[in-house]
């Protein structure tokens, strides 16, 4: 799953992005592409709420969807 946020500035946005969402069930992997603002996620999970729930909680920690 590939998420564009906006907010990510640094490393820091990096760090504190991955150790939330790893913490998530189903989450296996959590890549994020400061640059572009954009966060790949590892996981077989594919349903819509799954995904509402992983941007409720981008979001609830200042990265909310692009768009």
């Amino acid at each position: 799953m590939i998420i564009d946020v906006e907010n990510i500035k640094c490393g820091g946005c990096v760090n504190g992005i991955r150790q939330k969402l790893l913490k998530l069930d189903d989450i296996t992997g959590v890549a994020v592409d400061i640059d572009a603002g954009r966060i790949s996620l590892e996981s077989a999970q594919t349903s819509t709420e799954f995904r509402q729930n992983v941007l409720a909680q981008l979001s609830a920690m200042g990265y909310p969807e692009k768009g």
